[in-house]
Protein backbone atom coordinates (compact mmCIF):
# COMPACT_ATOMS: atom_id res chain seq x y z
CA UNK A 1 0.00 0.00 0.00
CA UNK A 2 1.54 3.48 -1.26
CA UNK A 3 2.19 5.63 1.83
CA UNK A 4 0.41 8.97 1.56
CA UNK A 5 2.03 12.40 2.54
CA UNK A 6 -0.37 15.16 4.04
CA UNK A 7 1.65 18.58 3.56
CA UNK A 8 0.67 21.47 5.74
CA UNK A 9 2.33 24.56 3.50
CA UNK A 10 2.62 28.53 4.47
CA UNK A 11 2.83 29.62 1.16
CA UNK A 12 3.68 33.33 2.78
CA UNK A 13 6.66 31.97 4.81
CA UNK A 14 9.99 33.61 3.64
CA UNK A 15 8.44 36.15 1.14
CA UNK A 16 7.88 33.89 -1.62
CA UNK A 17 10.25 30.84 -0.62
CA UNK A 18 7.08 28.70 0.36
CA UNK A 19 5.40 29.09 -2.87
CA UNK A 20 8.57 28.15 -4.64
CA UNK A 21 8.84 25.24 -2.39
CA UNK A 22 5.56 23.82 -2.78
CA UNK A 23 6.32 24.32 -6.65
CA UNK A 24 9.24 22.35 -6.78
CA UNK A 25 7.84 19.51 -4.12
CA UNK A 26 4.93 19.29 -6.27
CA UNK A 27 6.47 18.99 -9.69
CA UNK A 28 9.12 16.17 -7.96
CA UNK A 29 5.83 14.28 -6.19
CA UNK A 30 4.03 14.36 -9.52
CA UNK A 31 6.80 13.03 -11.26
CA UNK A 32 7.12 10.18 -8.91
CA UNK A 33 3.61 8.93 -8.51
CA UNK A 34 3.87 9.56 -4.66
CA UNK A 35 0.45 10.00 -3.07
CA UNK A 36 -0.24 13.60 -0.81
CA UNK A 37 -2.81 15.70 0.43
CA UNK A 38 -2.25 19.42 0.13
CA UNK A 39 -3.13 21.75 3.25
CA UNK A 40 -2.76 25.30 2.37
CA UNK A 41 -2.76 27.70 5.40
CA UNK A 42 -4.09 31.34 5.14
CA UNK A 43 -3.83 32.89 8.82
CA UNK A 44 -2.34 31.74 12.27
CA UNK A 45 -3.38 28.53 13.71
CA UNK A 46 -4.58 26.85 10.72
CA UNK A 47 -1.59 24.67 10.65
CA UNK A 48 -1.77 23.73 14.22
CA UNK A 49 -5.78 22.88 13.25
CA UNK A 50 -4.66 21.00 10.09
CA UNK A 51 -1.99 18.87 12.26
CA UNK A 52 -4.80 18.14 14.41
CA UNK A 53 -7.96 16.59 12.91
CA UNK A 54 -5.04 14.53 10.97
CA UNK A 55 -3.43 13.23 14.08
CA UNK A 56 -6.59 13.14 16.43
CA UNK A 57 -7.29 8.99 15.04
CA UNK A 58 -5.46 5.54 14.92
CA UNK A 59 -4.47 6.06 11.75
CA UNK A 60 -0.91 6.42 10.60
CA UNK A 61 -0.06 9.85 9.76
CA UNK A 62 3.12 11.12 7.43
CA UNK A 63 2.66 14.94 7.77
CA UNK A 64 5.36 17.15 5.88
CA UNK A 65 5.46 20.77 7.44
CA UNK A 66 6.45 23.72 4.59
CA UNK A 67 7.77 27.06 6.21
CA UNK A 68 9.67 28.10 8.66
CA UNK A 69 10.32 27.77 12.56
CA UNK A 70 6.50 29.67 13.33
CA UNK A 71 5.10 26.65 11.25
CA UNK A 72 6.93 24.19 12.22
CA UNK A 73 6.21 25.03 15.86
CA UNK A 74 2.51 25.51 14.86
CA UNK A 75 2.30 21.64 13.60
CA UNK A 76 4.01 20.27 16.34
CA UNK A 77 1.55 21.71 18.65
CA UNK A 78 -1.91 20.17 16.91
CA UNK A 79 -0.15 16.76 17.28
CA UNK A 80 -2.57 14.80 18.91
CA UNK A 81 -1.28 11.14 18.63
CA UNK A 82 2.61 11.36 18.51
CA UNK A 83 2.83 6.99 18.38
CA UNK A 84 1.03 7.39 14.61
CA UNK A 85 2.64 10.29 13.68
CA UNK A 86 5.74 10.76 11.69
CA UNK A 87 6.93 14.52 10.92
CA UNK A 88 8.92 16.19 8.37
CA UNK A 89 10.09 19.27 7.59
CA UNK A 90 10.98 21.44 4.50
CA UNK A 91 12.59 25.03 5.06
CA UNK A 92 10.95 28.04 3.51
CA UNK A 93 11.24 30.61 6.02
CA UNK A 94 13.35 33.58 6.52
CA UNK A 95 15.41 32.18 9.15
CA UNK A 96 15.33 28.17 9.33
CA UNK A 97 17.30 28.04 12.45
CA UNK A 98 15.32 24.59 13.63
CA UNK A 99 15.86 22.99 10.23
CA UNK A 100 19.67 24.26 10.19
CA UNK A 101 20.28 22.74 13.15
CA UNK A 102 19.11 19.56 12.27
CA UNK A 103 21.33 19.59 9.08
CA UNK A 104 18.14 19.22 7.01
CA UNK A 105 18.53 19.38 2.99
CA UNK A 106 17.34 23.36 1.69
CA UNK A 107 16.82 22.44 -1.14
CA UNK A 108 12.76 21.06 -1.12
CA UNK A 109 13.27 18.49 -3.56
CA UNK A 110 16.10 16.48 -1.82
CA UNK A 111 14.77 17.63 1.24
CA UNK A 112 11.17 15.31 0.23
CA UNK A 113 13.53 12.15 -1.32
CA UNK A 114 14.74 12.64 2.68
CA UNK A 115 11.40 12.13 3.88
CA UNK A 116 10.72 9.57 1.36
CA UNK A 117 14.00 7.63 2.60
CA UNK A 118 11.79 7.01 5.45
CA UNK A 119 14.88 7.56 8.22
CA UNK A 120 13.49 8.39 11.48
CA UNK A 121 14.70 9.75 14.42
CA UNK A 122 13.22 10.78 17.74
CA UNK A 123 13.34 14.83 18.37
CA UNK A 124 13.22 16.43 21.53
CA UNK A 125 10.78 19.31 22.32
CA UNK A 126 10.16 21.82 24.50
CA UNK A 127 6.59 21.86 26.68
CA UNK A 128 5.67 25.01 28.12
CA UNK A 129 2.02 25.84 29.55
CA UNK A 130 -0.09 25.86 26.72
CA UNK A 131 2.13 25.30 23.92
CA UNK A 132 5.13 23.32 22.69
CA UNK A 133 8.18 24.83 20.98
CA UNK A 134 10.93 23.18 18.89
CA UNK A 135 14.15 25.70 19.12
CA UNK A 136 14.46 28.34 21.84
CA UNK A 137 12.16 29.72 23.96
CA UNK A 138 13.23 32.99 26.32
CA UNK A 139 12.95 36.40 26.92
CA UNK A 140 15.03 39.50 27.07
CA UNK A 141 16.75 42.10 24.30
CA UNK A 142 15.68 39.03 21.96
CA UNK A 143 12.14 39.76 22.85
CA UNK A 144 12.89 43.48 22.29
CA UNK A 145 15.03 43.01 18.94
CA UNK A 146 11.18 40.72 17.84
CA UNK A 147 8.71 43.56 18.87
CA UNK A 148 11.55 45.78 16.47
CA UNK A 149 11.43 43.26 13.40
CA UNK A 150 7.76 42.80 13.49
CA UNK A 151 6.66 46.24 12.86
CA UNK A 152 9.77 46.44 9.95
CA UNK A 153 7.97 46.10 6.31
CA UNK A 154 10.90 44.36 5.06
CA UNK A 155 11.72 40.94 6.99
CA UNK A 156 14.98 38.92 6.43
CA UNK A 157 17.93 38.33 8.12
CA UNK A 158 19.82 41.58 7.42
CA UNK A 159 16.38 43.15 9.19
CA UNK A 160 16.37 40.94 12.32
CA UNK A 161 20.54 42.05 12.59
CA UNK A 162 19.59 45.88 12.54
CA UNK A 163 16.57 45.29 15.21
CA UNK A 164 19.30 44.06 17.34
CA UNK A 165 21.90 46.88 16.91
CA UNK A 166 18.83 49.41 17.29
CA UNK A 167 18.09 47.58 20.63
CA UNK A 168 21.98 47.49 22.05
CA UNK A 169 21.82 50.91 21.24
CA UNK A 170 19.41 51.41 24.86
CA UNK A 171 19.67 47.77 26.48
CA UNK A 172 17.27 47.10 28.83
CA UNK A 173 18.87 44.79 31.56
CA UNK A 174 15.91 42.67 33.07
CA UNK A 175 16.33 40.71 36.26
CA UNK A 176 14.34 37.53 36.36
CA UNK A 177 13.78 34.65 39.61
CA UNK A 178 15.52 31.65 37.29
CA UNK A 179 14.93 28.00 38.54
CA UNK A 180 16.57 25.23 37.45
CA UNK A 181 16.11 21.51 37.85
CA UNK A 182 20.00 20.24 38.79
CA UNK A 183 21.44 16.64 39.07
CA UNK A 184 19.28 15.58 42.03
CA UNK A 185 15.77 16.18 40.84
CA UNK A 186 15.37 19.60 42.61
CA UNK A 187 15.02 22.93 41.49
CA UNK A 188 17.92 25.43 42.33
CA UNK A 189 17.70 28.97 42.00
CA UNK A 190 20.70 31.44 39.98
CA UNK A 191 21.49 34.41 41.76
CA UNK A 192 19.33 37.00 40.68
CA UNK A 193 21.60 40.25 38.29
CA UNK A 194 20.28 42.48 35.32
CA UNK A 195 20.37 40.10 32.39
CA UNK A 196 20.44 40.62 28.47
CA UNK A 197 19.06 37.27 27.30
CA UNK A 198 17.67 34.41 29.36
CA UNK A 199 17.05 31.88 26.82
CA UNK A 200 15.90 28.12 26.95
CA UNK A 201 17.27 26.10 24.09
CA UNK A 202 16.70 23.17 22.40
CA UNK A 203 18.47 24.09 18.86
CA UNK A 204 21.22 25.67 19.15
CA UNK A 205 20.65 29.50 17.23
CA UNK A 206 17.78 31.90 16.59
CA UNK A 207 17.43 34.84 14.17
CA UNK A 208 19.13 33.25 11.20
CA UNK A 209 21.61 31.83 12.67
CA UNK A 210 23.04 33.73 15.69
CA UNK A 211 24.74 30.87 17.55
CA UNK A 212 23.51 31.31 21.31
CA UNK A 213 23.81 27.81 22.40
CA UNK A 214 26.48 26.21 19.65
CA UNK A 215 26.81 22.88 21.92
CA UNK A 216 22.51 22.08 22.01
CA UNK A 217 22.08 18.53 20.43
CA UNK A 218 17.94 18.09 20.16
CA UNK A 219 18.66 14.52 20.91
CA UNK A 220 19.74 14.44 24.11
CA UNK A 221 17.09 14.52 26.39
CA UNK A 222 18.03 17.95 28.30
CA UNK A 223 17.53 21.81 27.41
CA UNK A 224 20.58 24.24 27.78
CA UNK A 225 19.71 27.03 29.83
CA UNK A 226 21.62 29.89 28.59
CA UNK A 227 22.19 33.01 30.88
CA UNK A 228 23.70 36.42 29.68
CA UNK A 229 24.47 38.66 32.03
CA UNK A 230 25.48 42.74 31.79
CA UNK A 231 28.27 42.35 29.53
CA UNK A 232 32.36 43.57 31.19
CA UNK A 233 33.00 44.53 27.89
CA UNK A 234 31.47 46.59 25.21
CA UNK A 235 27.97 45.80 24.23
CA UNK A 236 28.57 45.77 20.50
CA UNK A 237 31.66 43.90 20.74
CA UNK A 238 29.69 41.45 22.85
CA UNK A 239 26.68 41.08 19.95
CA UNK A 240 29.39 40.96 17.73
CA UNK A 241 30.93 38.06 19.26
CA UNK A 242 27.71 36.24 20.04
CA UNK A 243 26.71 36.48 16.02
CA UNK A 244 29.86 34.52 15.90
CA UNK A 245 29.32 32.08 18.40
CA UNK A 246 32.59 33.58 20.08
CA UNK A 247 30.71 34.77 23.48
CA UNK A 248 30.88 31.40 25.50
CA UNK A 249 34.31 31.86 27.16
CA UNK A 250 33.04 35.41 28.66
CA UNK A 251 32.13 35.41 32.13
CA UNK A 252 28.81 36.88 31.99
CA UNK A 253 28.09 33.96 29.91
CA UNK A 254 26.50 31.16 31.87
CA UNK A 255 25.23 27.39 30.68
CA UNK A 256 23.41 25.26 32.42
CA UNK A 257 22.06 21.77 31.29
CA UNK A 258 18.84 20.84 32.36
CA UNK A 259 15.10 18.68 32.12
CA UNK A 260 13.19 22.15 33.67
CA UNK A 261 13.46 25.42 33.89
CA UNK A 262 11.13 28.07 35.72
CA UNK A 263 11.42 31.88 34.30
CA UNK A 264 9.01 34.54 36.15
CA UNK A 265 9.62 38.14 37.60
CA UNK A 266 9.56 39.06 40.85
CA UNK A 267 6.20 40.09 42.66
CA UNK A 268 4.41 37.99 39.87
CA UNK A 269 4.89 40.87 37.47
CA UNK A 270 4.07 39.92 34.05
CA UNK A 271 6.28 40.08 31.05
CA UNK A 272 6.98 39.27 27.34
CA UNK A 273 8.88 35.95 26.34
CA UNK A 274 9.08 34.40 22.80
CA UNK A 275 8.51 30.68 21.67
CA UNK A 276 9.97 30.18 18.59
CA UNK A 277 9.42 33.14 17.41
CA UNK A 278 5.78 34.19 18.71
CA UNK A 279 5.67 36.62 21.74
CA UNK A 280 4.06 35.55 24.37
CA UNK A 281 2.53 37.27 28.21
CA UNK A 282 2.44 35.82 31.25
CA UNK A 283 3.85 36.25 34.26
CA UNK A 284 6.00 33.00 34.26
CA UNK A 285 7.18 30.69 32.20
CA UNK A 286 7.96 26.89 32.68
CA UNK A 287 10.13 24.70 30.22
CA UNK A 288 10.26 20.70 30.55
CA UNK A 289 11.90 18.91 28.25
CA UNK A 290 9.96 15.73 26.35
CA UNK A 291 11.93 13.37 24.85
CA UNK A 292 11.22 10.08 22.80
CA UNK A 293 8.30 11.00 21.57
CA UNK A 294 8.40 13.10 18.38
CA UNK A 295 9.26 11.46 15.46
CA UNK A 296 10.80 13.29 12.67
CA UNK A 297 12.27 12.04 9.14
CA UNK A 298 15.72 13.02 8.70
CA UNK A 299 18.79 12.49 6.48
CA UNK A 300 20.19 9.25 6.60
CA UNK A 301 23.81 10.04 7.91
CA UNK A 302 27.03 8.25 8.64
CA UNK A 303 27.33 6.83 12.18
CA UNK A 304 30.51 9.10 12.85
CA UNK A 305 28.10 12.52 11.88
CA UNK A 306 26.06 11.62 14.33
Amino acid sequence: MKKLYDIIINPVSGKGKGKKALSSVLKFLNANDVDHKIYLTTKRGDAEKFAKELTSGEEERNIVAIGGDGTFSEVLDGIVNFEKTMLGFIMSGTGNDFGSHLKLNKDPERAFKDILGGWVEYVDFIQLKNSRCLNICGTGIDVDTLIRYSQAKRKNKLTYLTSLFKTLRHPSYYEYEIHFENESGEMEQIPREPCLITAVCNGNSCGGGIPISPSSKSNDGTLDLIFLSKPTNNRYIAAMKLKKGKHTHYPYFHHIKTKKVVVEKKDNEEFTYQSDGELIKDNKFTAEVVSNKLKVFMPKRKLEEK
